[in-house]
């Protein structure tokens, strides 16, 4: 067949603005991907959430004693679980931890204000190197203070601690999880204690 000799004066019909309300005639081939079975019911977790944090004291070339009290502010829910001392020792040697609700002032001398969480041997890693307690598991609320006394009986001094110009109770390190506030040096078995003596260390946590 021959075109036409004119073209026609108008074009076609042009697209609608809209495309029409109505499905197509036929569905295509191949479906979409269809829903899930059910819904999510947990959200995914956090990648911040039950990882590994640590917050440091100072490594001085403290006073040398028994024990040392401080206090933990937590800003966010966490779980202590872990602390790091630092001593001179190599050798192995008893270590206890004890920890108290609230702040130190009043308890220093009073063993029944706090309750024994961890007790067990460790080996000393030696001046400037942090030597590990373990196996902590101690939660404190977004808000809340939690003391702990760290007592290494005997009649060995191996636990260092500094002098500080900070009152006891005030903070002296902090990041947006928890805060370090200042605390006594303490001879062993709740006996003589010593203000304005922050522990040589390191905290280690999770948020949860």
């Amino acid at each position: 067949a021959l075109p036409t000799s004119h073209p026609t004066s108008l074009p076609t019909n042009p697209p609608s603005a809209r495309p029409t309300e109505l499905p197509t005639a036929h569905p295509t081939s191949i479906p979409t991907s269809p829903p899930s079975a059910r819904s999510t019911q947990h959200p995914t977790p956090s990648l911040t959430q039950n990882a590994a944090k640590s917050l440091d004291t100072l490594w001085d070339a403290g006073i040398l004693n028994a024990g040392t009290m401080f206090e933990v502010v937590a800003k966010r829910n966490i779980r202590i679980t872990g602390i790091d001392i630092h001593t001179p020792s190599s050798d192995q040697f008893g270590v206890r931890v004890y920890e108290s609700r609230g702040g130190i002032s009043g308890k220093e001398n009073y063993s029944g204000l706090w309750i024994k969480v961890k007790q067990g041997i460790v080996r000393g890693a030696g001046d400037s190197s942090p030597t590990p307690i373990e196996g902590l598991s101690s939660f404190i609320r977004a808000g809340q203070k939690k003391s702990f006394y760290i007592d290494t009986p005997g009649d060995v001094s191996r636990v260092r601690y500094s002098p500080v110009k900070i009152n006891t109770g005030n903070v002296y390190k902090e990041n947006a999880d928890i805060q370090l506030l200042v605390g006594t040096g303490n001879d062993s078995n709740f006996g003589n204690y010593y203000t304005e003596r922050m522990w040589n260390g390191r905290i280690h946590y999770e948020l949860v």
